[in-house]
């Protein structure tokens, strides 16, 4: 069976829960990927459709949008690296 991406939210791991249809959700109770997403498809279908991401062009919005912020923000986000690298990580 293939990895799933991270969760599409948070970046958290996220849980197949098969019955009857394949289900996808974050771990995380307290993430918008935490109630369960359920796919129509077989479980490999479902898989790739899950690990789909059409968001280059948001992903680099956001990582400009970063960049631009002032440097009395740098502080309180600790290291813009650290959250170009989680923007990376959760948009794929």
């Amino acid at each position: 069976m293939s990895e799933l991406k991270p969760c599409p939210f948070c970046g958290g791991e996220v849980v197949i829960k098969s019955h009857n249809k394949p289900q996808f959700g974050c771990k995380k109770p307290l993430c918008m990927g935490y109630k369960f997403r359920i796919f129509d498809d077989s479980m490999p279908q479902a898989i790739k459709a899950f690990n789909t991401r059409n968001n280059e062009a948001l992903k680099q919005e956001l990582i400009e949008a970063v960049n631009k912020l002032p440097p009395s923000y740098h502080r309180s986000l600790v290291q813009i690296e650290h959250v170009i690298e989680a923007i990376n990580k959760v948009m794929g």
